[in-house]
């Protein structure tokens, strides 16, 4: 890992950047404080990257959300983290902060070192006994999502990380919706009234395939 000396010195490069050449350059690219160390992986609606806090001294990882520079990008991730922060489980991804940059939101969480459960089937092919013990865990941390009054709404091997250490822990949570009758995620202020938080009819979510 590159010295915090060294990441302080670091161009500060935000948004679209970030995804574009600039991630083949040499130079050290800063999303906010965060020095970036690279991809940790990408989906249909954003972008994962590994980073380190100075500040703090840890890895973290960073959620940068595609055409999040609008005000609909801006409350859709809010929610994700709002959604997310009412977790506190062994089995769910820790989310640390939601900031922003030149308009840019981003989301700063655990950083898991380890493969998606979509990967670790492939590469381990492991038995069922180890298939089942680790789904079940997962299970627990949807269990502890239902109890706090959240589906999640896009739970596949893709979006469970596997730690080196053997940890299971569900992420992105970015379509989430809480059950009826329960209180809203951050019930202090007023529910968009854009859909966020709603499927609309022929409206596709999560992962068509």
């Amino acid at each position: 890992m590159t010295s915090a000396t060294d990441m302080d010195t670091a161009p500060t490069v935000v948004g679209d950047d970030v995804g574009g050449d600039r991630r083949q350059s040499r130079e050290r690219v800063r999303i906010g404080r965060y020095a970036v160390l690279g991809s940790a992986g990408s989906g249909a609606m954003g972008q994962v990257f590994r980073a380190y806090d100075p500040r703090l001294r840890r890895e973290v990882a960073i959620k940068l959300l595609f055409g999040a520079q609008d005000e609909r990008g801006r409350q859709a991730i809010v929610r994700e983290a709002r959604a997310m922060a009412k977790l506190s489980h062994p089995n769910i991804v820790a989310v640390y902060d939601v900031e922003e940059e030149d308009r840019q939101p981003f989301m700063v969480m655990e950083y898991v070192e380890g493969a998606s459960l979509r990967t670790w089937l492939q590469e381990q092919e492991p038995g069922w006994r180890e298939t089942l013990a680790v789904f079940d865990a997962a299970g627990r941390g949807l269990a502890a999502a239902h109890r706090a009054g959240l589906v999640h709404r896009d739970f596949k091997p893709a979006n469970v990380m596997r730690s080196e250490a053997g940890q299971v822990l569900v992420t992105d949570f970015g379509i989430a919706r809480e059950l009826e009758g329960t209180q809203p995620v951050g019930s202090d202020e007023p529910e968009p009234t854009d859909d966020l938080s709603r499927t609309r009819t022929g409206m596709v979510t999560g992962t068509p395939a």
